[in-house]
């Protein structure tokens, strides 16, 4: 095992299968390249492949603040462009206060890292002077050809962060312009239940159709988060919902441990769920390999103790019971950049994935970020894949 490993890490491929046991499930090796998946290493293949960011890349104007990134659909487009939305913070307001300015632009790039620019207008025009709108979760309904963007607001409620509804617009393309579908999911707001309130929903839609929706939930105890952020996960026929809420024992969250900001795709090769998270429990940062005279690959940087800083990989065969890993985050708070410099950074969470063609190689991971000497603003960093086009 441990040569496979080596090997594997060597060539940068893993493989994800399942335990003959339905009911659990393992994350192994095979020395089979026909069914490899390019993109992540490590002993569980739970941690991204970075190569080296530019600062240049993602979302970043030195004086607003972006948290929050999203892509409707695959990308690039058929004019060749790549489209996403932008949860942009206006009149140089940081995350800190992030409620008072927020909304929802269009942004446009002629390559996969960017950098992406503001396009002209906003998605709704009326959002800066009214309802906070963010955290934007977009995807391809290939059975209605239609692209669809979920979004948190609360109508009718300015900067009121807490009626936890999950709306959706509508488009014919990827950059708009964007039509409100109105509320899709909205929790019965049960006080002193971990699911009281709901918000960040981002997701996965088959080619029937059928919409999955990952989202975060928490819940009030005297007006405190009292049960923490956890993840749910809610399915409808098509993405205008209703949407019944899935997985998890006894309806509670589908993993134990506080996460939030998630981001879920199916693999098309080998069919599994996964999804990156942001996690707010301590997990080991992913370590710094690099090759030996041996062959084999180990850390260059000494252990680092548990962070929240940086992303967790979770896995699920059907979409309901879900499984996760305590070894590894599998993205983390330091990243190198292409000028042979490095951050090391302050807030890393709201992943998003743009996939290869295949859709199932990784090729560019978008994260919002902070870093110290920046505090509060906040921007969309874009980290590639080794080995990707």
């Amino acid at each position: 095992m441990r040569r496979a490993i080596a090997y594997a890490e060597r060539v940068r491929y893993c493989i994800l299968i399942l335990n003959p046991n339905p009911n659990t499930l393992t994350l192994t090796l095979q020395l089979q390249p026909s069914h490899m998946v390019q993109g992540w290493t490590g002993e569980t293949c739970g941690i991204l492949d970075f190569a080296p960011a530019s600062k240049e890349a993602g979302f970043n104007e030195t004086s607003y603040s972006a948290w929050g990134f999203t892509m409707p659909g695959p990308m690039p487009y058929k004019d060749g462009k790549y489209y996403a939305v932008v949860a942009w913070i206006r009149d140089h307001i940081g995350i800190d206060d992030y409620q008072r300015g927020m909304g929802l632009v269009m942004a446009m790039s002629d390559t996969p890292e960017g950098p992406y620019t503001r396009m002209v207008s906003a998605i709704n025009e009326t959002q800066f002077a009214g309802p906070y709108t963010g955290n934007p979760g977009a995807s391809y309904d290939e059975a209605s050809d239609t692209y669809i963007l979920y979004k948190q607001g609360c109508s009718g409620q300015p900067k009121d962060l807490s009626c936890g509804d999950v709306n959706a617009m509508w488009s014919s393309k990827p950059w708009g312009p964007w039509t409100h579908h109105g509320s899709v999911y909205n929790v019965t707001h049960v006080s002193n239940t971990w699911d009281e309130h709901v918000s960040n929903a981002v997701p996965f839609i088959e080619k029937n159709g059928r919409t999955w929706l990952m989202y975060r939930s928490h819940g009030y105890s005297n007006h405190s988060k009292h049960f923490g952020e956890y993840l749910g996960v809610a399915v409808a026929e098509n993405w205008r919902g209703p949407f019944l809420k899935v997985g998890g024992a006894d309806g509670r969250p589908i993993i134990p441990e506080p996460n939030e900001d998630p981001f879920i795709w199916r693999d098309k090769v080998t069919g599994m769920f996964h999804a990156l998270t942001h996690t707010e429990v301590t997990i080991p940062q992913p370590p710094a390999l690099a090759p030996t005279g041996g062959g084999d690959m180990v850390d260059q940087r000494p252990p680092l103790l548990g962070s929240t800083i940086g992303g967790r990989h979770i896995w699920s065969a059907d979409g309901v019971s879900w499984h996760s890993t305590q070894m590894h985050l599998a993205l983390g708070e330091h990243v190198e950049l292409d000028d042979g410099t490095s951050w090391t950074l302050k807030r890393r969470e709201r992943p998003f994935i743009l996939f290869e063609g295949d859709g199932s190689t990784p090729r560019v991971v978008f994260s919002g970020a902070e870093l110290e000497s920046q505090a509060p603003r906040v921007f969309v960093l874009a980290q590639p894949i080794k080995g990707t086009a």
